[in-house]
């Protein structure tokens, strides 16, 4: 049997303005942790959803398992053995564990097999799972373990791993390597994508780094260090790059006056007169000391900002304004 489960020779791939894929071409062993590196915009999602027939490239070929892929959605991907985790979670919330599985099922299933196939699977890669519990009551992790539980009753020989560890406790995380290693051990093979460098060096083999849409290296790990492997993809070392915050002032970048709103819902939690500032100065801290992930705060109000009562959102200066998104009923603030 051929070592290379999945060559990908040239993908190209341009949206409006932009060319998101240029030319990517690398080869992924069998049973093998092989890691896709790149800054945001470097081309690494556009190329997975490619992989998983979110996408369709519009040049070059994918050769898996000796045979030219075609897939037009995550459906046929999965029939032909890839599955993928994605770093936001598509459960519903207001479903069981057990409801999501079955939604995720491509075949059809009854729920007593179903039932027998997530303890075969539960016991075997340690994933305990309360298929009665409601989806909004669990952790991050335990979310994740559904989604892992919900690609592996589809047998997938190939598995992506979008930023796994990005929402995950230091526990879970231990978890989920141990989750990876038996998928190893049984012949599996996994395409890691992550912003975390350690975790490349101790969990990954072999290394495939993008750069605006190109890419830069693909190499087995041997002899990398984090530091190395971003000087690569940012095409200069740490050291050499600096910002300038001497001319912020301390001015006002986001200020919220009395944020209200009620819910007939029990999901959701009211909101009564919420007022902060936030300081542009405060933000440049973060900035200057690399503080990010511990600084979004999620709120799950399944509304649009729109309908709060009384609110005044103040956004000063575009430039560093903290953003509100609402994706998937869940509006996100990132500082």
């Amino acid at each position: 049997m051929d070592n290379l489960i999945l060559k990908i020779d040239n993908i190209s791939k341009s949206f409006p303005r932009v060319k998101a894929n240029k030319n990517v071409t690398f080869n992924i062993r069998r049973n093998s942790v092989h890691a896709l590196l790149g800054e945001n915009g470097a081309g690494k999602s556009t190329f997975v959803k490619i992989l998983y027939g979110l996408l369709k490239a519009d040049e070059g070929k994918l050769i898996f398992n000796g045979n030219i892929l075609n897939i037009d959605s995550p459906s046929e991907a999965r029939q032909k053995k890839i599955g993928m985790v994605f770093q936001h979670f598509s459960l519903f919330d207001s479903l069981s564990v057990r409801e999501n599985l079955i939604l995720g099922i491509d075949n059809d299933m009854s729920f007593s097999n179903l039932q027998k196939k997530v303890n075969e699977i539960s016991d075997k890669y340690d994933l305990p799972l309360d298929l009665d519990a409601p989806i909004n009551t669990l952790s991050a992790g335990q979310k994740q373990r559904v989604e892992i539980v919900r690609i592996l009753l589809q047998d997938p020989e190939l598995l992506i791993m979008d930023e796994p560890t990005s929402v995950l406790t230091p526990q879970e995380v231990e978890s989920l390597f141990k989750t990876l290693n038996t998928l190893l051990k049984e012949g599996r093979t996994i395409l890691y994508i992550t912003h975390k460098l350690e975790e490349v060096i101790n969990l990954c083999e072999e290394v495939t780094i993008l750069r605006d849409g190109s890419v830069i290296e693909s190499s087995k790990l041997e002899n990398e260090t984090a530091e190395s492997l971003a000087t690569k993809m940012l095409g200069k070392k740490l050291s050499e790059i600096k910002t300038d915050y001497s001319y912020v002032k301390n001015s006002i970048n986001f200020k919220a006056h009395n944020v209200s709103q009620s819910f007939n819902n029990p999901f959701n939690t009211d909101l009564k007169n919420i007022l902060y500032t936030i300081y542009l100065n405060w933000y440049i801290y973060l900035k200057k000391h690399n503080i990010q992930k511990n600084n979004i705060i999620y709120m799950n109000y399944n509304c649009d900002p729109s309908l709060f009562n009384n609110i005044l959102l103040e956004f000063i200066n575009n430039e560093y304004s903290m953003s509100i998104f609402c994706i998937n009923n869940i509006i996100k603030y990132y500082l």
